[in-house]
């Protein structure tokens, strides 16, 4: 009898199911994911506002309104809010990314009428009063001290930084200066201006069809003024120069949070896909290349792994691991040694076939449920993907061969394209990073300190 593990089934087409769309008179267009199996409904509203929208004065303020429009509004206090998404059973969340804001909400069907009309609430008429503001701000300046000491936020924090060197996809964190000068004047004006905009989308998922999500939303959302575009004030990405080395001092630390960063290219490009089966070959998952080289074989570390971001002007690769001190060096050695081998070595037909059983089976897992399915369609039309690229999605995946990932490597993994980022205890590592380069030092706080 074999022992061997079966071979990856050949991955059949899956039929994206065809979203609609509508447009109310007032701008404000709405979609529907029709699902009839469960009495559950979802909302969401997908703003094109994000962290790259912060005015340069203050990277926080995109954050700090989405965060607090449920702190009041003109009918309702926080406190009313609070026990009416409560008595309805409501999930609620809001969340503020690289370059739009989610708000959503998930509820019983039998209370889509009543959650409506406070999610348009929220949304339109928040008043942002001072004293729940400061509440907000008491916590928050908690989680920012509490970030300072996470080594990960650290690597991620300066790896941006050093690959997006004065452009607002650098900012992925804001400082307790910015927190301070947070108010409800600022968080009102920002909202006007940014909350109801051009291009923003709202969808229901769940057991209704769209003729009554666009009746209702119609009902709830008739203040709604779509405006009109909000124009791009921020240039493209300038082009890296070179590799940088940094470190992030960190005394004491008993371990090194290793982060390689390598600019790539946007979520809009033909060849993301080719990326994204190039990374999972390096660094996706506990079967690829950097995971059987730097724990399985060498026991560096309990884990590595290679992940990617793809924005509307660009994207992100990188390459995370946490080593022992006296680590540090052989592991970035090792990173770059992996990185080359892509480049020479190709995956063989089992290697590429298993990478591209895991890349359709997330994606499958991504349409388990309505909202699911319609979070990727709010995210396809926001990244102005093409119609048909879930479609084609698994089709194109399958279409990818061992040379065009050895080709993508050649393009994206090269050592001098990279930023280096280590965070640990200076006296421990320093020495080790010299022989990559030129080693900048920062505190904690992102000072540099050399």
């Amino acid at each position: 009898m074999s022992t061997q593990p079966p071979p990856p089934s050949a991955s059949r087409n899956i039929d994206y199911p065809e979203i609609p769309l509508t447009t109310l008179d007032n701008g404000l267009r709405v979609l529907c994911v029709e699902a009839h199996h469960l009495p559950r409904i979802t909302i969401l509203a997908a703003l094109p506002v994000g962290r790259v929208s912060n005015p340069n004065d203050n990277f926080g303020l995109a954050q700090f309104t989405l965060e607090t429009l449920k702190e009041g509004t003109k009918s309702r206090s926080s406190r009313v809010i609070a026990e009416q998404l409560d008595q309805l059973a409501i999930d609620f969340s809001a969340d503020t990314l690289m370059e739009h804001s989610l708000l959503s909400m998930t509820l019983l069907e039998s209370n889509l009428k009543a959650a409506l009309e406070l999610f348009a609430d929220i949304l339109l008429n928040p008043v942002f009063p001072d004293h729940e503001l400061e509440k907000v701000k008491v916590r928050w300046h908690s989680h920012l001290v509490s970030e300072r000491s996470d080594p990960g936020f650290l690597a991620n924090e300066r790896v941006f930084q050093e690959l997006f060197p004065g452009h607002p996809y650098s900012r992925v964190s804001f400082s307790l200066d910015h927190l301070s000068q947070l108010d409800g004047e600022k968080a009102a004006h920002f909202h006007k201006s940014r909350f109801t905009c051009h291009g923003s989308l709202l969808l229901l998922a769940g057991s209704l069809d769209l003729e009554e999500a666009a009746r209702q939303a119609g009902v709830a959302l008739g203040q709604w003024n779509a405006g009109s575009p909000v124009d791009k004030d921020f240039p493209d990405p300038r082009p890296l120069q070179g590799p940088t080395i940094s470190l992030v001092h960190r005394p004491h630390s008993v371990q090194t949070k290793v982060l390689v960063g390598l600019r790539t290219l946007p979520q809009s490009h033909p060849q993301h896909i080719d990326l994204q089966v190039m990374n999972q070959v390096l660094g996706g998952g506990a079967s690829a290349r950097l995971f059987l080289n730097l724990r399985e074989k060498r026991g560096f570390t309990y884990g590595v792994y290679s992940s990617i971001q793809g924005y509307s002007q660009d994207g992100v690769q990188s390459i995370s691991c946490s080593v022992r001190n006296d680590k540090t060096g052989e592991t970035l050695k090792e990173i770059y040694r992996e990185m080359k081998g892509m480049q020479e070595h190709p995956p063989d037909s089992e290697e590429l076939d298993r990478c591209k059983s895991e890349i359709v089976g997330s994606f499958i897992r991504r349409m388990e449920t309505p909202s699911s399915i319609g979070s990727l369609e709010l995210s396809r039309r926001l990244r102005q993907l093409p119609a048909n690229y879930y479609r084609d999605f698994i089709p194109r995946v399958n279409s990818i061969t061992e040379e065009a990932v050895s080709e993508t490597a050649k393009r994206f993994l090269r050592p001098e394209r990279t930023s280096v980022v280590v965070v640990g205890d200076r006296p421990e590592i320093e020495e080790q990073l010299k022989p990559f380069g030129t080693v900048g030092v920062y505190d904690t706080d992102g000072k540099r300190i050399d």
